[in-house]
């Protein structure tokens, strides 16, 4: 009879003594759990190691039960999602193909797709698991993709994004501190509900909605969306005032910091140490003789940007599966952001252009947000040109952030291994992600709370500059 006190119980289900050990996955030492098996020193540990040591004798079980299926005449892929593969993102342009066969094409697609959500959704689990009290955005990709009330709960049904793919649903409670803290739809093809709109607002979560190119198309449900007068009157006259020039030159300031900061993540170059001393040199001349107009300013912020950006070039991107289907020579690098100068990089003709594109959206919507919430107006800008249906505050205030983004997805794109059906190509060579390396990357940005207190107080003169 086994009994509490012998060995067969102490090892696998519950330690009296509760004994150090070493995890079998992670090889990290902790206190046997009975939930665990004594084995692993967590669940999430257990998942990866089940993942990665049974998975794959349960994945060939069913695709033997698929072929018996197909055998018989039941072919489960003749229904609803091969309906939607066929009509999500190559349903509007003519893509850049290799030669092979259509069938071939789909598999790795769906194998790149299956890769990028597995990096996405054990962190998820692992954040629940450990309770962290820290609010994440949700970020939704993919044809079908469904938000409506239900009983007074947000139900969430993910996208899809390839095939084989399970239906995901979640569910969002009124007052949960687990909410996002935004929802963010990329690119997506689905429905939603007014009911889901009044339900955002009040749980203060803001609906943000992106495209294809990475472009904000809507920020919904912020805490207002009027601008205060007294702030709006403020902005107005800082254009004449001088104080819009003093909030510019603070602006750019912070931006050449923090460009430094970035470049000093970078691999060791010419283009490297160049850049740094260039664009330190250009931070003491703005900080010793401040620009007189805003066209000077513009233009110490070009000749900063021009080694900024050639510091990028020889940083080169790991690739795999080149050889059944070919990239372009210059994905081989980083290489330099095209047009900088003229800011007209929405079709972005480059893997590493696309990340970056994504990550300016999220830091807009993040500055959208603020300044719905503060009632400013984000017409009236200094950096950047007025113009009609034109958010150029909204612009100004995104370049301070702009380095640090540039930081993230740069260690994101040097830290991955890329394969070519990451990225679709169109008739006009615009770099498209696939979708679940979107989520990723949407994912992997910080989700910063961007305080414009400091900038309230300048425009109205309570404070010094920033």
């Amino acid at each position: 009879m086994q009994t509490h006190d012998t060995p067969e119980y102490l090892d696998g289900r519950r330690s009296v003594d509760r004994e150090p050990r070493t995890c079998q996955f992670c090889g990290n030492e902790f206190i046997p759990k009975r939930q665990t098996r004594g084995l692993f020193c967590s669940r999430h540990c257990y998942r990866r190691w089940w993942g990665q040591n049974r998975q794959s004798e349960n994945s060939k079980k069913g695709l033997a039960k698929l072929e018996e299926m197909k055998d018989a005449g039941h072919d489960p892929r003749a229904g609803e999602q091969a309906t939607w593969k066929r009509r999500m993102a190559f349903r509007n342009s003519a893509l850049s193909m290799a030669q092979g066969g259509e069938e071939a094409d789909d598999v790795l697609w769906a194998e790149r797709g299956a890769y990028w959500q597995e990096q996405v959704d054990p962190e998820a689990r692992e954040a629940v698991f450990y309770r962290r009290r820290e609010r994440k955005p949700l970020v939704l990709a993919g044809h079908g993709l469904r938000l409506h009330i239900h009983y007074g709960s947000l139900v969430v049904r993910h996208g899809f994004t390839h095939y084989p793919q399970a239906v995901r649903e979640k569910r969002f409670f009124a007052g949960d501190p687990k909410l996002p803290s935004r929802i963010i739809l990329l690119s997506a093809n689905g429905s939603l509900s007014l009911d889901v709109i009044r339900w955002l607002s009040e749980q203060h979560v803001p609906l943000v909605m992106l495209d294809y190119r990475g472009q904000v198309v809507s920020v919904l449900g912020s805490e207002t969306t009027a601008a205060d007068l007294d702030l709006r009157r403020a902005q107005i006259e800082a254009v004449t005032n001088g104080l819009g020039l003093v909030l510019a030159r603070s602006l750019i300031e912070q931006k050449l910091a923090a460009s430094l900061n970035t470049l000093a993540t970078l691999p060791p170059s010419e283009e490297k140490d160049s850049a740094i001393n260039r664009v330190t040199s250009l931070l003491k001349r703005l900080r010793a003789q401040p620009p007189e107009t805003i066209d000077d300013l513009r233009l110490l912020e070009a000749w900063a940007a021009i080694p900024y950006f050639a510091a990028w070039r020889r940083v080169e991107l790991r690739w795999k599966g080149t050889a059944k289907k070919p990239i372009p020579p210059e994905w081989r690098r980083i290489g330099v952001r095209q047009n900088f100068l003229k800011r007209s990089n929405r079709h972005a003709h480059h893997p590493v252009n696309a990340l970056l594109n994504y990550g300016y959206a999220v830091l807009e919507s993040q500055v959208r947000i603020a300044i719905a919430a503060v009632g400013l107006d984000p017409t009236i800008g200094y950096l950047h040109v007025c113009q009609a249906g034109r958010s150029s505050f909204v612009y100004d205030l995104m370049e301070p952030h702009r380095p640090k983004v540039d930081e993230e997805v740069l260690g994101f794109a040097r830290s991955q291994t890329f394969a070519p059906r990451d990225f679709v190509i169109d008739t006009k060579g615009v770099c498209r992600l696939h979708p679940e390396l979107a989520r990723r990357v949407v994912q992997s940005i910080s989700a910063s709370v961007v305080s414009l207190d400091p900038v309230i107080d300048t425009l109205i003169g309570r404070s010094p500059p920033l």
